[in-house]
């Protein structure tokens, strides 16, 4: 299963920030057939985000 990870920059009450993302399976946005993808953000600064890890076997097959 494809996984990419990266960085997106923003900006938050003047100040610089980012935000990191990771994107596992495939996303089709232009094919109406495929699965819909999920979003799943997590609390933020001192929790980490590896029990969420659980919920890329949802990717697997489409089983949403």
């Amino acid at each position: 299963m494809d996984v990419r990870e990266g960085r997106g920059p923003s900006e938050f009450g003047g100040d610089a920030a980012e935000t990191w993302f990771r994107v596992t399976g495939e996303l089709a946005p232009d094919d109406a057939s495929a699965p819909p993808s999920l979003t799943v953000l997590h609390g933020g600064p001192g929790a980490a985000h590896e029990y969420l890890l659980s919920l890329t076997d949802l990717g697997r097959g489409g089983c949403l």
